[in-house]
């Protein structure tokens, strides 16, 4: 009876494991499918920062020779914040998703 009792013991003990393992891959593989969707975001954002950049440039230009009002700059200074702050968002959302991708792999729960 102590024999079964041990084994009954053992089996749970690795069904527990299995579940275990199986648990951390999942995190780990949830972690870095997210890593690369917001890499693929930041790289989108990045590219529409550099084009409000170069929408400011031109609005700037347009207003220095007279071609333009004010407005127009102001608008695309606008759009060029609310890109940059957007991507700062996006940034941080990669710095949270690290965390936890490290504390996924280090199977932590207080990392």
């Amino acid at each position: 009876i102590n024999i079964d009792n041990a084994r009954l013991s053992r089996d749970a003990l690795i069904h527990q494991y299995e579940k275990a393992i199986n648990s951390a891959f999942s995190d780990v593989s949830q972690a870095l499918n997210t890593r690369s969707q917001i890499e693929a975001r930041i790289n989108d954002q990045s590219a529409a920062v550099e084009n409000y950049r170069k929408s400011v440039f031109l609005a700037k230009r347009r207003f220095e020779v007279g071609i333009d009002n004010y407005l127009p700059l102001l608008l695309a200074q606008r759009n060029l914040n609310n890109a940059q702050a957007t991507l700062l968002n996006l940034q941080t959302l990669r710095a949270t998703n690290l965390i936890s991708l490290y504390s996924a792999l280090s199977n932590d729960d207080d990392f």
